[in-house]
């Protein structure tokens, strides 16, 4: 597939995206580019203790995107192991004004 831009969407228009299998290599990498440590993020036990029954995803993890000026919906938290895909919706622009 060649490589598009925003431009090159019509309006409506969805890019789906591949799906991957989140793994601890996604949140180790996802921590040490961020700096967010986090043990909610890698201590199971932490995790649990809180709730979860393992570590969850933090959210800018599956969606990488958000400087874009998007409407993301979590239905719930990414743990490792899910599987993980995204659909970007192109609205119908910005207005002028």
């Amino acid at each position: 597939m060649p490589q598009r831009y925003l431009d090159d969407f019509s309006s409506g228009e969805a890019f789906k995206s591949a799906s991957h299998t989140l793994s601890d290599k996604d949140f180790a990498a996802f921590a040490e580019i961020t700096g967010d440590a986090h043990p909610l993020h890698y201590d199971f036990d932490y995790a649990r203790a809180k709730g979860w029954d393992a570590p969850i995803s933090r959210e800018l993890t599956e969606s990488m995107v958000a400087m874009l000026g998007n409407d993301v919906r979590y239905k719930r938290p990414a743990f490792i192991g899910d599987n993980c895909d995204a659909a970007i919706h192109r609205g119908l622009g910005r207005t002028q004004d």
